[in-house]
């Protein structure tokens, strides 16, 4: 009763048999969710990958229209090159061309996975390419646990033990100046709660914001 929307991935077997297991699973299910089915294989991020400059199977627009005409599927994943859990800088490759072709197909009936893989420039374009839906996940750990590294560093004497920072210094992890901050170990810094409220929810929150508006705002 609380599923509103599914995923069928097919998209690691043939285009051919991707499609006839697709259409069948919708005409048991249309009535039950909204349906998206995958085109093309979207791939984890990969150095090689990137090393090589790898342009993976980016979704053709006509393949994209036979499949969301044969499959019936509500929205169609299309493959424009970003990548599952990238953790480096921005993506190189985001093919807005191949998007506005599907579009100009099916209309704006796409979903993209491996959102976080974009610039904030070019996911304020991704309405206008058609895109209708975004999976994001990494960037919602990404970037709240990079700031929660930075606010233990900063804030590093009043977490750990003097000692403990001594032996930091010592093995060259911390600069000697840090021992003239003079904090002693407070709970206000090291609670779940701190960790929690003050630092994960507000930069998820805000990551989250940032996409809504886009996507309300440039649609």
């Amino acid at each position: 009763d609380f599923i509103s929307s599914i995923m069928y991935d097919c998209s690691h077997y043939s285009l051919n048999d991707n499609i006839k297991m697709v259409k069948d699973f919708v005409k048991k299910h249309k009535k039950d969710f909204v349906i998206e089915g995958c085109v093309d294989e979207i791939y984890d991020y990969s150095a090689s990958n990137e090393k090589l400059e790898v342009k993976e199977n980016i979704t053709e627009a006509g393949d994209a229209e036979n499949y969301f005409k044969e499959t019936g599927v509500d929205l169609v994943v299309a493959n424009l090159g970003t990548e599952h859990r990238r953790t480096e800088s921005a993506l190189k490759w985001y093919h807005r061309d191949a998007a506005q072709k599907i579009r100009d197909k099916i209309g704006r009936q796409i979903v993209l996975h491996g959102a976080s893989s974009l610039s904030y420039t070019e996911s304020k374009n991704l309405p206008q390419d058609g895109i209708v839906k975004v999976n994001i996940w990494t960037i919602l750990e990404v970037n709240p646990g990079r700031i929660m590294a930075g606010e233990i560093i900063k804030n590093i004497d009043k977490i750990l033990l003097k000692e403990s920072i001594e032996k930091l210094v010592n093995e060259g992890f911390l600069n000697k100046k840090v021992l003239n901050k003079g904090g002693k170990p407070s709970l206000d810094f090291l609670t779940e709660k701190y960790r929690r409220d003050d630092i994960l929810i507000p930069a998820i929150v805000k990551q989250v914001k940032n996409y809504y508006e886009n996507f309300y705002i440039n649609y």
